[in-house]
């Protein structure tokens, strides 16, 4: 893992899931992102979710009881990422998701002096990432490794505008509508549109943070 330099580093996370409840579903892969305006590198966590090769993902899902709103209205409709996940060479179990999340954040953690986390989606996401670090012992991911308390932003709210200090409704508009350029040009800047490949949505997570807050900076 490249060192970006002793500086402030962001880290956006992604997940995917079988549903809404922790308690009675599975997270079964983290994308993560991390960097800063020189650059942003990418990895993903994918626990393997043991179906039979004769067996179809809905029968699969309904055996395992996991949530059929989840199934219905998402993934029957992205089976291929589904399928694209599962298919990871280095997939592991459950019990090991804990441990290798949190070994992976603190390698993360060590380039930067500090860290700021970055996510699309703040009442999803670090909840069932904070519920599992938690449950196992670690630190929940508003602390670093190391017991740091650190800052979160959910780049929606910044890239309509909420952040800007002044509460200007044409600065929101500019915001808003420089977003909107900046998804366009994504692809050419060589960044992922969001595919349902966690380490892909969380780049693209990432660039928006970074470009929205880069523009709101300027202003």
């Amino acid at each position: 893992m490249a060192s970006t330099g002793k500086t402030t580093g962001f880290i956006a996370i992604d997940i995917e899931t079988t549903g809404k409840n922790f308690f009675t579903n599975v997270l079964f892969a983290i994308g993560i992102a991390w960097g800063d305006a020189s650059g942003i590198q990418t990895c993903k966590i994918v626990v393997d979710l043991e179906k039979p090769p004769e067996r179809s993902w809905e029968e699969h899902w309904q055996e395992r009881q996991w949530e059929p709103r989840c199934w219905n209205e998402f993934w029957s409709k992205n089976v291929e990422a589904l399928d694209a996940l599962q298919k990871n060479d280095r997939l592991i179990k459950i019990d090991e998701l804990s441990r290798v999340f949190n070994a992976q954040l603190s390698a993360i953690e060590e380039l930067f002096d500090k860290t700021v986390l970055v996510f699309d989606a703040i009442a999803f996401d670090p909840v069932w990432t904070s519920t599992l670090l938690m449950r196992d012992g670690y630190n929940p991911l508003n602390y670093t490794r190391k017991g740091v308390h650190r800052w979160s932003y959910n780049v929606d709210s910044l890239t309509e505008g909420a952040l800007c200090i002044d509460g200007n409704e044409e600065w929101a508009r500019l915001v808003k509508e420089r977003n909107e350029r900046i998804d366009v040009l994504l692809p050419e800047l060589g960044v992922t549109q969001n595919d349902h490949d966690p380490a892909h949505d969380a780049e693209h997570i990432l660039a928006q943070y970074l470009r929205a807050r880069a523009f709101c900076r300027t202003k």
